[in-house]
């Protein structure tokens, strides 16, 4: 199968391009309440998310565009963010991301918040 992606990690260049597939894939979310503009989402990628998370990108080939189509932000084991632009849904960009972050050699794991009732 012809690979349609390529992986590196992101640098603060990267900030437009990350807001511009984490505010629409966001907002796909109806569920949530839409808080921030998108330019409140680009000024959190550039100076929360680039600045405390090592950012991996998933873009498409040169021969496409080139344009940066999924992102995944790690904080050491965790993953703090995983996102797709709503037009690439389902084509394998987020998937490469989850393999590229496995193949780090950094083991993931999930643990539960504890919850504390009044």
């Amino acid at each position: 199968m012809e690979n349609r992606f390529r992986c590196r990690l992101a640098t603060a260049d990267d900030a437009s391009g990350i807001a511009s597939v984490f505010s629409p894939s966001f907002r796909l979310l109806t569920f949530l309440p839409m808080l921030h503009t998108e330019e409140q989402d680009r000024w959190f990628i550039e100076n929360v998310i680039l600045k405390e998370c090592e950012v991996v990108l998933a873009e498409c080939d040169a021969e496409r565009d080139g344009r940066i189509v999924s992102f995944l932000a790690r904080d050491g084991e965790e993953i703090r963010m995983l996102y797709t632009h709503p037009d690439v849904v389902g084509s394998g960009a987020g998937g490469l991301l989850l393999e590229a972050a496995k193949a780090s050699g950094v083991r993931y794991r999930w643990q539960p918040t504890p919850r504390r009732c009044p």
